[in-house]
């Protein structure tokens, strides 16, 4: 039997063993040549095996893994505000659950959801996506929220950077032609309803629900809502900066069995810093910043002020 230990140079051979003996399965040619080009050492190669989303699939298979299974009766609703590791999140979720128990929608596609077979709709245990709060009220099973919540600055700068670079997206070509810099972008939301939903507190938003986080809401009622949903007793919240101990609130909470290291869709480092940025702004674009954070930073700092008074969070957050 191949060893898969560390003490040699990365090789194909090796690459095909991690394959064999860790997800029992003979790999692809390409899966063998992305592994080689990705140029990762060969002593942390059976960790990310390990890690990996495949492996997390076969969890429930795995002897002794019986004392683990998703929480029966219940359905977790993932409110996935965009840029705060919620793609990372889903991957996660993906490697435990089967594929009939997990859908992934959009406020714009819960069509989808609504087409579904009784039958179908009746396996489901996970439900994610950029969503808003409330879908809960289509379930007659019990519905336990979750989300991750971001600095909003840094939020704010990750989705523009985000929409630079993602081709497929509908607004990258505007903000690649209208957008030269952050405190542009910041401009631009002023006039599009659809980009200043996402920049213009976006994540109150989001937890308020329904009309309450409408634009047109006032932003003191978007926020007490947000607040009234953030701390509720069906919901698990984490912070994007510790994203590690938000696992483990899942963990404790038996929605995973186990934490995985992993970041998906993060973005490069292409050299231009926030802190320039935000020098570069004239003194309308930071007024303008300002007040499409303000909210949230109130509502980032509720969140940072209940984990700490939490002895189940204090747990996971030392």
């Amino acid at each position: 039997m191949s060893d898969v230990s560390g003490g040699e140079d990365l090789t194909e051979d090796i690459i095909r063993a991690h394959f064999q003996l860790i997800l029992g399965r003979d790999p692809s040619d390409g899966e063998v040549r992305n592994w080689m080009a990705s140029g990762i050492p060969r002593d942390r190669l059976r960790e990310a095996f390990l890690r990996s989303s495949e492996f997390a699939r076969s969890f429930r298979n795995l002897p002794g893994s019986t004392e683990w299974s998703p929480p029966n009766g219940q359905i977790l609703i993932n409110i996935h505000i965009p840029k705060t590791a919620g793609t990372t999140l889903v991957s996660i979720l993906k490697g435990f659950y089967f594929e009939e128990e997990i859908i992934v929608v959009h406020t714009e596609t819960l069509d989808d959801l609504h087409r579904m077979a009784a039958a179908d709709r009746g396996k489901l245990k996970v439900v994610s996506g950029h969503l808003v709060h409330g879908l809960a009220n289509q379930f007659h099973k019990k519905c336990l929220y979750t989300c991750v919540l971001r600095s909003p600055i840094d939020r704010l700068f990750s989705f523009y950077r985000f929409l630079r670079r993602s081709t497929g997206h509908h607004l990258n070509a505007l903000v690649l032609e209208t957008c030269q810099n952050f405190g542009a972008f910041v401009t631009l939301a002023c006039s599009r309803p659809d980009l200043r939903y996402e920049v213009d507190n976006g994540q109150c938003r989001r937890l308020a629900g329904g009309f309450a986080g409408s634009i047109d809401a006032p932003m003191e009622d978007v926020f007490r809502q947000s607040v009234n949903h953030l701390t509720a007793d069906n919901m698990i919240f984490g912070v994007t900066e510790s994203f590690d101990s938000y696992l483990k609130i899942l963990q404790a909470h038996g929605i995973i069995p186990y934490t995985l290291d992993m970041r998906e869709n993060t973005a490069p480092d292409n050299g231009t810093g926030l802190l320039s940025e935000l020098k570069a702004m004239n003194d309308e674009e930071a007024s303008l910043l300002n007040a499409f954070t303000y909210w949230d930073m109130r509502l980032y700092d509720v969140a940072l002020t209940c984990l700490a008074q939490s002895p189940q969070a204090q747990e996971a957050y030392p």
